[in-house]
């Protein structure tokens, strides 16, 4: 069993998505916007993680998107050092966006399929996710 072909699948559908927006954003600033908006009120180790970055990194672009009006770092009341972050007005709409562009990426990468493929594919997701769910994380994200 080849597990690697997972990662070549996911890399030849998202290597294709490059959202033309009128914004001047970078992959991973798409993809933590996107992040924000379908998973709200994460801490930040959650954000960064996804995004495939380490807390310097991660914190150089949430500043980088603050700048440009696109989220907001809100400090938590009962505790200082703690932070989240949110999407501003512009922020959503930018995320609208960028869904609605991935949306349309996925009708045309997958065309290609016929019903019963696009069936089988679903159902793979669907078992890969409960699978994934078991898996326990890697020592590398525990610490975080």
């Amino acid at each position: 069993m080849d597990i690697r072909v997972l990662r070549k699948f996911n890399d030849r559908i998202l290597g294709g998505f490059n959202p033309l927006l009128k914004h001047d954003l970078k992959p991973r600033e798409t993809h933590l916007i996107s992040l924000i908006e379908k998973e709200p009120n994460r801490p930040l180790h959650f954000y960064a993680e996804h995004v495939g970055l380490e807390k310097g990194s991660f914190t150089y672009m949430c500043e980088t998107l603050e700048l440009k009006g696109i989220i907001n770092r809100v400090f938590n009341e009962k505790d200082r050092r703690k932070k989240s972050i949110s999407l501003t007005v512009q922020g959503l709409q930018i995320a609208k966006e960028i869904d609605l562009a991935f949306q349309q990426h996925l009708e045309d990468t997958f065309k290609i399929f016929t019903p019963e493929e696009m069936l089988e594919l679903k159902e793979a997701i669907k078992t890969i996710n409960k699978l994934n769910r078991k898996l326990p994380r890697s020592p590398r994200n525990k610490a975080r």
